[in-house]
């Protein structure tokens, strides 16, 4: 599975709702029978990678992808 760009709008933020998407998306992967998920979070993130890290994720590279809303942009995944 892939959680590319996981956003929270700013109304909502520090709700919790990040946490609660990132914790049904691995609760799905479980249930399809999926072993790993990859995680994409724009370089610099500092409070989403915090939030992945509480969750269990570790870093395992950075990637420079392009999509027209950002351009040439490292990831880290």
């Amino acid at each position: 599975m892939v959680i590319h760009m996981l956003g929270v709008h700013s109304d909502f933020a520090g709700k919790g709702l990040a946490r609660k998407m990132v914790r049904f998306a691995v609760e799905e992967a479980k249930s399809r029978g999926m072993k790993a998920i990859r995680l994409d979070v724009l370089e610099g993130n500092l409070p989403a990678e915090r939030l992945y890290v509480s969750e269990g994720f570790v870093y395992v590279d950075t990637l420079q992808l392009f999509y027209e809303d950002t351009g040439r942009t490292n990831f880290n995944l």
